[in-house]
């Protein structure tokens, strides 16, 4: 059997640091909301529902694994924080998950993957910076070529 090549979940002090991260994201994704709510109500949010507590804490749940599958965790909380913006709940930090998903990314995903389409090559520099079409110089204009 061959062994994968994905990296394991983390273990260790790496799984304490993923939990603590996911249990602190969570916490304030959900109190700003129910703060924001109860502070400054405003007559076009929604109320807090179910959808709306489980919209927040599956995208802080996401990061549990966010160290074996980087893209699929940065999908569901971008996924979960667009839900709930879309929804009209209470403002507050509920997208808050999506960066450390995207730190997560950034240092992981390789720049160039196989198979994906490579960005153009950089353009050429600018032609030269005197051209034909320059008006001419003279003495009158004290114009100087470099």
């Amino acid at each position: 059997m061959e062994p994968s090549r994905r990296p394991p979940l983390a273990r260790g002090r790496a799984l304490v640091v993923d939990v603590l991260l996911a249990v602190g994201v969570a916490v304030v994704q959900v109190l700003g909301p129910v703060a924001s709510e109860r502070i400054g109500r405003s007559a076009g949010w929604r109320p807090l529902d179910g959808l709306a507590y489980l919209l927040l804490v599956v995208g802080p749940a996401a990061l549990l694994v966010r160290r074996r599958w980087p893209l699929g965790v940065l999908a569901v909380t971008v996924a979960c924080g667009l839900a709930y913006a879309a929804r009209t709940y209470p403002e507050g930090p509920s997208q808050l998950a999506v960066y450390p998903a995207l730190w997560t990314v950034a240092l992981t995903v390789p720049a160039a993957r196989p198979g994906w389409p490579r960005a153009p090559p950089p353009s050429p520099p600018p032609g030269p910076r005197w051209s034909s079409t320059a008006a001419p110089c003279s003495t009158a204009n004290r114009c100087t070529r470099p």
